[in-house]
């Protein structure tokens, strides 16, 4: 029996993710497909425009058999953390494969790209600290020093989405020492499949999603701004994504912003991107601070979201199996490790957090009460 792992968010699930999944099962002729997917807010740092149960329902709808969940803390985290978790769980369950979407679709110059990157963020990091302290970005920096390894190299994949994440996933996969192979997909272009962006700009046409949508965005921008007022500096500074000032920054700002968008445009700088603040402010409102935040693989388990009749029998494998990540049974049941516990109480607080942003019952759609989405393939028919 073959496998194939994706990392996703599917925010929302769009035809796009559907050509992902055909062309995987095309490529590889497996048995079955499992996604590891962002529960509440995404690694972009916002609320999803559904909840987690919607989307892994959608997933399976669209050809997924088994969801399971990226924890909230990594779903959160920058593109390295994020990848190397979804990586972990894939690898850790028996995947054969890993499938990634790709502007470029070049497999060898994102594996000889993430090498690149593997060395510059490790052995001669020195040279990223360096341009950093003359007030370049990250991205930046690390294209800078890449290309000091290798001048001719074509760096175009370090500033598109998808190759952002499909070379942190091979980099996961070189450093974890994997045996999956890996499979990527060139992503069409949007006179063929629309993107997330645009499957999201297309929802807000309905004016009952419009509505939805800005209830939650309201809703969670007013939640973001009494948090800020009320932690001092020193404590906006402990969240993963600040340091060097921001924690100031957003003090002096909040007070004249207008929304969640305006708030993190004023606190923007060269050096600190857009989707930088936008994951930091979702961290200070989950609780993530520096020093509780992903370390190594602590935090991680395995969690079903969505299943059809296939994934059921998957999970009853990895259940019986020697997977070293443990199987979360129930939120209220964890065995007593504090990483774990730390890990699910993020992943709790994300869900209530969402329910209370988009007003819905907090006790019926809590972690601790819903189940797992059983969907038969002959139901879909």
């Amino acid at each position: 029996m073959s496998l194939v792992g994706i990392v996703g968010e599917y925010n929302p699930f769009h035809r796009g993710h559907e050509y992902l999944i055909s062309s995987a099962k095309a490529m590889s002729s497996a048995d079955l497909l499992v996604s590891v997917m962002s529960g509440d807010f995404t690694q972009r740092g916002t609320p999803a425009v559904f909840d987690k149960w919607k989307r892994a329902e959608a997933a399976v709808k669209g050809g997924i058999n088994l969801v399971l969940e990226l924890p909230q803390v990594y779903a959160v985290s920058h593109a390295g953390d994020f990848a190397s978790a979804g990586v972990k769980i894939l690898n850790d369950i028996g995947c054969d494969y890993i499938a990634f979407g790709s502007e470029s679709g070049d497999e060898e110059l994102l594996s000889e790209i993430s090498g690149l990157v593997t060395e510059v963020e490790g052995p001669r990091r020195d040279i990223i600290d360096i341009l950093m302290e003359d007030g370049v970005s990250f991205p930046e920096a690390r294209e800078a020093a890449v290309r000091t390894l290798n001048p001719e190299i074509d760096l175009t994949p370090l500033f598109s989405s998808n190759d952002i994440l499909g070379i942190e996933y091979l980099k996961a996969m070189k450093k974890m020492d994997s045996y999956m192979v890996p499979l990527v997909v060139r992503r069409m272009g949007d006179s063929h499949f629309v993107s997330a962006t645009k499957a999201r700009e297309e929802l807000r046409k309905n004016p009952e999603e419009k509505v939805r949508l800005d209830k939650i965005e309201d809703a969670y921008f007013n939640l973001v701004r009494t948090l800020i007022l009320e932690k001092t500096v020193e404590q906006l500074e402990e969240i993963p994504s600040a340091g060097e000032g921001l924690g100031n920054k957003l003090k002096q700002e909040v007070r004249y912003s207008k929304s969640l968008d305006d708030l993190i445009g004023r606190v923007k700088s060269k050096r600190y991107t857009y989707t930088r603040i936008s994951r930091l402010l979702a961290q200070m409102v989950l609780g993530i601070t520096r020093g509780r935040g992903p370390i190594g693989a602590g935090g991680l388990y395995i969690r079903p979201l969505a299943f059809d009749e296939k994934g059921a029998m998957l999970l009853r494998n990895i259940h019986d199996g020697d997977c070293e990540i443990p199987m979360l049974e129930s939120p209220a049941r964890i065995e007593e490790d504090p990483d774990l516990e730390y890990s699910v109480g993020v992943t709790v607080r994300a869900s209530d957090v969402y329910n209370i942003i988009q007003g819905t019952d907090m006790y019926r759609n809590s972690d601790y009460v819903r189940k797992p989405v059983y969907l038969t393939r002959e139901s879909l028919i």
